[in-house]
């Protein structure tokens, strides 16, 4: 029998999963992260928004990331 501590089930994800738009523009190498807001508002780019304090926060992971990257439709 394997221990299957620290596994969860496929589709679930962690907080810790999630990165800010910021951080997924310089694992991208842009300079900015305008380029991925405005995937983001075509549809683009995946995202789930996130309390953050008072106010919300758009993030992404580097999964969505990458396919945002890899897709033929992209701008920047």
């Amino acid at each position: 029998m394997t221990n299957d501590v620290g596994r969860r089930p496929a589709g679930r994800m962690l907080d810790s999963d999630y990165i800010t738009l910021t951080e997924a523009s310089k694992l991208a190498g842009l300079k900015n992260s305008g380029a991925l807001y405005t995937a983001v508002r075509a549809g683009r780019l995946k995202t789930v928004t996130m309390a953050a304090g008072p106010r919300t926060v758009r993030r992404t992971t580097r999964a969505w990331l990458q396919e945002y990257l890899d897709s033929p439709r992209r701008t920047t």
